[in-house]
């Protein structure tokens, strides 16, 4: 069972802020690479802090039945399986809002929490399929790599929701090698082909689906 707070896997935290995203953004501790010691199963990122927010990520292949326990240094205790399901099941029975900006009323909620929590749930799910994220993870970094000023431009502008879901689907489908634009139409993002075919064009080899 996997533990998200936030979309790391896009570095969503950096590109919404406006950064690129640069090598080294996300370090993993992995338990899988322990030379010292038998394979185990945990793995877990850096936190991320970003004003109020800290992102946690990692998880446990073994997929335990039992909830993780957090604790928070304060004394206090918490358990949970993770936030990543639980977003994605209130995204998806709220009939799939998609919103990767804030609407700019003061004290209304964070209403682009389901959309990047979607993309991280997507993430895991696949890199669960295959028992493989590592690979993954390197290829969806080396694609937003390519994230130029113009891209940033595009963005950045509040009436281009189809570049920003766009974007978001052709990192996954890069990552993966495999094309997840039906499920995340289904979902209810606004992807565009032409912009699809324009950035997956980007990256040098060949693919093993159809742009």
């Amino acid at each position: 069972m996997h533990i998200r707070a936030r979309l790391l896997i896009l570095a969503g935290v950096g590109l919404i802020g406006g950064a690129r995203v640069t090598a080294g953004d996300i370090k993993a501790i992995s338990f899988f690479e322990n030379r010292d010691g038998p394979e185990v199963s945990l793995t877990a990122h850096a936190p991320v802090v970003r004003g109020a927010t800290v992102t946690f990520d990692g998880g446990d292949s073994r997929r335990p039945s039992t909830p993780f326990m957090f604790d928070w240094g304060d004394g206090s205790r918490s358990e949970a399986f993770g936030v990543t399901s639980r977003a994605y099941r209130e995204y998806v029975e709220k009939s799939c809002p998609y919103a990767t900006i804030q609407s700019g009323v003061p004290g209304e909620p964070d209403r682009t929490f389901g959309t990047f929590m979607t993309v991280a749930y997507e993430f895991v799910r696949l890199a669960d399929e295959r028992h493989d994220s590592r690979k993954p993870l390197q290829r969806t970094m080396a694609f937003l790599q390519t994230f130029n000023e113009q891209d940033h431009r595009r963005f950045q502008a509040r009436e281009t929701e189809a570049f920003r879901g766009t974007l978001m689907v052709a990192a996954l489908s890069y990552g993966f090698n495999t094309d997840v634009r039906p499920t995340f139409r289904h979902l209810r993002f606004p992807v565009d082909d032409s912009i699809y075919r324009e950035l997956i064009g980007r990256m040098p080899g060949r693919v093993n689906f159809i742009l």
